[in-house]
Parts: structure tokens; sequence; C-alpha cells
């Protein structure tokens, strides 16, 4: 009972001293004293009673005490301090904008590199190059040909979706209307594989599968030559 009258005494008291416009709480951190300072500007120095924490009241909003430092010097300082530090903000944000722009641009100009040198893999999108070989192409992906945050987005850890497609003309090799099955007629009729553009009309690809004149074991740089010599063969 007596903690509890105590209590409400302290409150009361608190409440009683904050309605007098010169009681001021500390400021200090865990410190929950207040006290009446009424000499204003003329002594604005506030020193707490309960734990000695100081605070200069002449300064609106009230600020910790500055030693050795006139009220005019402070506030010349903490300008000073809000504007570089407000200086510095915006070159930070700049330099931010200026490296994010400079990402971009050399991303777009990879893209565009990679664009222009590579083709679109006609069963997972993803942008494929040629660095040798013939133009019978399987899908499979390495760091080496494309960014691994690409690769990791495009693959989601896979190595390759497995389509086989013309390089030059994207036809499929597999399916109903696929260069394996079809031959030939399957390559687009612009595509120098086409069965029209090849010499004396020879469908290589249906002949070959039929147990022709072609190694399939021959070495991917040198397909092309031996296709095109076997069908100069048959035209003579």
């Amino acid at each position: 009972m007596l903690t509890s009258n105590y209590r409400f005494d302290e409150l009361s008291m608190r409440s009683l001293l904050s309605a007098d416009k010169n009681f001021l709480y500390c400021h200090a951190e865990g410190c929950s004293s207040g006290q009446i300072h009424d000499t204003g500007v003329e002594g604005p120095i506030f020193r707490c009673a309960a734990c000695g924490y100081r605070m200069c009241t002449a300064h609106d909003p009230i600020v910790p005490f500055h030693e050795n430092e006139a009220c005019t010097q402070y506030n010349e300082r903490i300008a000073q301090e809000i504007a570089q530090a407000e200086e510095d903000e915006e070159r930070e944000r700049n330099q931010q904008e200026e490296e994010a722009r400079i990402r971009r641009q050399h991303e777009a100009a990879s893209a565009a590199e990679v664009a222009k040198s590579s083709v679109e893999c006609p069963g997972c999108g993803v942008q494929i190059q040629k660095t040798k070989g013939c133009d019978h192409m399987t899908c499979k992906y390495s760091v080496t040909s494309i960014s691994l945050r690409q690769l990791l987005t495009w693959t989601g850890g896979r190595n390759g979706c497995g389509f086989q497609f013309c390089y030059v003309c994207r036809a499929p090799y597999t399916g109903e209307h696929g260069i394996f099955r079809v031959g030939n007629l399957a390559h687009s009729p612009t595509c120098r594989y086409h069965s029209t553009r090849l010499p004396n009309f020879v469908d290589l690809d249906v002949e070959s599968s039929d147990g022709g004149d072609y190694d399939e074991d021959l070495d991917d740089e040198d397909e092309d030559d031996e296709i095109l010599r076997a069908a100069i063969r048959r035209s003579e």
C-alpha cells in the first residue's frame, strides 16, 4: 500500500510540474528526471540534479551543452555539418546513378554483341554462339559464351535444353517436321542446306540416314566439307 501511494504521489507531482512552462526533463539516455529551469537565455546551462547531464536551453530544440563553444559558433558548426552531410549524400547518390548507367550501357553493348554473333535457341530462347564445327547445333550452355548471371537465370542450373536445330535457319532436327524425318526440305527455302540449294538437289540428310557415303564420326569441323564433296561427286 505504501508503494502504491508513493507511486501515485510521484505521478501527481510530475503532472503538476509538467504544467510549469519552465519544467524540463533531462535528455540523457536512461534518465527520466526533470526539474524547473527558469534562468532562460541568461543562464542557458541546464544541469540535471539526478545524473548531472548538461543541456543548453538557448537553442530550440534544446541541445547537449557545447563545451568551449558559443551558441553562434555551435549553430554555424552544425549548419556546416548538415550541409556537408547533404553534399556527401548527393555525391554518393550521383556516383551510384552514374555507375548504374555505365553498367546498363555495358550490359546493352554486351547483349548487342552477343546478338550479332549468336542465334537464339528455338527450344529455350537462350543465345548460342557457334565457335567451330558444323551448323547442326545442339543447345548446350557454357560460362564462356554467356555470363554466369544469365546462365543461372536462363537454365536454373541445367546444362542446355538439348534442342537440335540448324544454325543457319533454325529448322529443328527432331519432331514430325524435323530434318531427321523430312530431310533437307525441312530447312528454310533460303537456307543453303535446303534441298533446292544443294548441288543436283541431293537430299544429303536423307541419304546419310539411309547409309550413304557419310561418316557419322567425322569431326564437326570437317563435316560440312565432307557433305559438299559428296554432293559434288554425285553431280559428276
